[in-house]
């Protein structure tokens, strides 16, 4: 499982490739008589704990709990990623270094594939002002991003002040295919004027992490990303939703307009990957009065049109699309908090409404004479609609899909989701430590920590709030931010709430 180590740097993936090939000769080119010496005695190279997060003004010593060999010790599944980090920590300014990841490799010569690993350089966000103190109660520079080393070269980042710590990270996908066995290597670590091994070693178990998930998410990516970013438009929003299922990870729809069949189009691309284990169903809104009352619903005709657009669609494919379509209801979210549990009612019926109408049309359509039919229609009617909110009496008949923040999962509240058939939780400014958090103060270890509950608790589904605020919220309006690896409150009195991305250009 790919945890919040640190925020992909986004575009990275994509612009930066073209980067490495020409940056790595130029700067082998760079004359070792006219970079400062740096010796071995001047650099501490030390390992640790991947779930510990090594500030860059932190000294040593305070991690004494933490420190390891500098080596990187994996032991994984196959089909999984898994990383390790090593920290370098020099005496004197280091103004360059580079990093070569050898030939790893099995006893029987078989090799971990280089298209697999990933290296990367930690980059830092200054906390100064902390909100979560249960477990790293210190302001500082945390690492929060995770930039592509090859971009690092080509923007001369490859450099390291005086008494400061710099984070690597390496990241190791184990194909489905590849043989159970110890993989060994090296990795470099040059300086120039001197260079570094540390040694690799890689158990791959005779276990495997199906390429399918088993979960469902929502990580919605359409939020503030067009502050960020050079382009907007769908390719943009592509690269996002790669990112994201390259881990797992299921996106929300999408916010730039498209017509029903386009959505659908562009839908089936990232459905028909096993990776994906749903996308968001897009829908409008009309207005609806109930007795002297109107409400802001959903638009039944485009919900149910949508829906059976996607039946069609996978009766041409001859696969079930529907059965990975999803629908988180924006439109009356936290209802805990705003008070809006009349609107959750019409908007709830509304919905059920248009899957009717959807699972009605399929079924009566007697020139549908594919296999699927009957699977399609059931899929129709399994489509969940999650509410952001604790389980509340006055709305129980119409909520099918209670989403509650993770702190209503305790033992006094957690039996009220029994009768779910798919149960959602979700995580944003609250709840904070001791409970798991994104927050940028939390340890990396409470990203897995939600994995391992979801599983004991039989959590289908996982919501996350936004992948990508590239502004900050005030309280009542967002503003545009200067410097994004400057400012980790972008919502109000929270770090790191709101964004896993940084924007790439």
């Amino acid at each position: 499982m790919k945890r919040k180590l640190v925020a992909l740097l986004l575009t990275g993936v994509m612009s930066f490739a073209t980067f490495s090939a020409c940056t790595a000769k130029n700067q082998a080119a760079v004359s070792i008589s006219s970079l400062a010496t740096v010796s071995e005695n001047d650099v501490d190279i030390w390992g640790a704990v991947g779930t510990e997060k090594i500030l860059k003004d932190v000294k040593k010593s305070e991690y004494a709990s933490f420190v390891d060999t500098a080596a990187v010790n994996i032991t994984m599944a196959k089909g999984e990623y898994e990383g390790a980090q090593i920290i370098m920590t020099p005496t004197k300014d280091v103004d360059y270094y580079n990093v070569t990841v050898g030939q790893i490799k099995s006893a029987n010569n078989v090799v971990f594939p280089p298209l697999k690993i990933e290296v990367f350089m930690q980059k830092y966000i200054y906390v100064g002002k902390v909100y979560d103190d249960a477990r790293n109660p210190r302001t500082g520079w945390y690492p929060d991003a995770l930039l592509p080393f090859s971009a690092a070269v080509a923007y001369n980042e490859n450099k390291i002040k005086a008494g400061e710590n710099q984070g690597l990270y390496f990241c190791f996908e184990t194909p489905l295919d590849l043989p159970a066995d110890t993989y060994t290597g090296i990795i470099t670590i040059d300086f120039g004027t001197f260079t570094k091994e540390i040694p690799v070693n890689i158990v791959v178990m005779e276990l495997t992490v199906s390429e399918e998930p088993h979960c469902k998410s929502i990580y919605l990516d359409r939020w503030q990303y067009y502050s960020g970013e050079l382009q907007s438009g769908l390719e943009m929003y592509t690269a996002y939703h790669d990112a994201l299922i390259k881990y797992r990870l299921a996106p929300d729809r999408i916010k730039i307009k498209l017509t029903i069949d386009e959505y659908v189009d562009y839908a089936v691309g990232f459905l028909s990957q096993p990776r994906c284990s749903n996308i968001g169903l897009d829908y409008t809104t009309v207005t609806r009065t109930v007795g002297s009352k109107s409400y802001t619903t959903l638009n039944t005709t485009y919900l149910s049109d949508e829906i059976i657009a996607f039946a069609r669609r996978s009766f041409t494919d001859n696969y079930n699309y529907v059965r990975k379509l999803s629908l988180y209801l924006g439109i009356v979210d936290e209802p805990n908090y705003s008070g809006a549990y009349d609107q959750v009612k019409v908007v709830c019926e509304d919905f059920r409404t248009a899957i009717e109408i959807a699972a009605t049309t399929i079924s009566n359509d007697t020139s549908i004479t594919s296999t699927l039919k009957n699977e399609i229609i059931d899929s129709i009617r399994k489509i969940r609609a999650c509410v952001t909110s604790p389980y509340t009496a006055s709305v129980k008949d119409y909520v099918d899909t209670w989403c509650p923040q993770f702190q209503w999962y305790d033992d006094a509240t957690r039996s009220q989701y029994d009768n779910q058939e798919e149960k959602w939780w979700y995580g944003c400014i609250s709840p904070r430590t001791p409970y798991p958090t994104h927050h940028t103060e939390d340890i990396w270890l409470s990203n897995r920590v939600m994995g391992w509950m979801q599983a004991k608790y039989n959590i289908v589904g996982n919501l996350f709030w936004a992948v990508n605020i590239y502004a900050a919220y005030d309280g009542e309006q967002y503003n545009n931010i200067e410097d994004y690896y400057g400012q980790a409150c972008r919502f109000p009195q929270v770090n790191g709430d709101g964004y896993l991305f940084y924007p790439g250009g």
